[in-house]
């Protein structure tokens, strides 16, 4: 029972101005970076519906979460919250852009690597069979 009542206990203390607040600084570096959210979502390694509802602050966002999505931006985790900033860190939208389109074609070598590796084992283990 006091586990339960933890949970709703965490559940309350969210602040939910804060999430808003980061949902919408999510968009406006999204948007600045020249990324639609399906773009983004794809290179954050994501659902559009999971970044839809961030950028609407609904979900507490993991830090996992908010790294990966610096990472595809080009910009450090700080720059989600401008408040606690010194106002130093400025978005380069080309340098985001260049970021992001990197972020997202590793991605998609990694996919496609891991689907060539798989096809390599089963056609030598196929050969393998032949063999005996």
């Amino acid at each position: 029972m006091k586990k339960k009542e933890g949970a709703k206990e965490a559940a309350a203390d969210v602040d939910l101005p804060v999430l808003i607040a980061l949902g919408k600084q999510v968009r406006k570096l999204r948007m600045a970076a020249g990324l639609s959210q399906h773009q983004f979502a794809e290179a954050a390694g994501t659902s559009h519906t999971y970044m839809v509802s961030i950028e609407a602050g609904i979900p507490n966002v993991s830090v996992a979460m908010l790294d990966k999505m610096a990472k595809v931006l080009g910009i450090s985790i700080a720059a989600f919250f401008p408040d606690a900033e010194d106002g130093t860190e400025h978005i380069d939208p080309v340098l985001s852009r260049m970021a992001s389109e990197l972020h997202r074609v590793a991605n998609s070598m990694d996919s496609r690597r891991d689907t060539i590796a798989t096809i390599l084992d089963e056609l030598e283990s196929r050969l393998k069979k032949r063999k005996k």
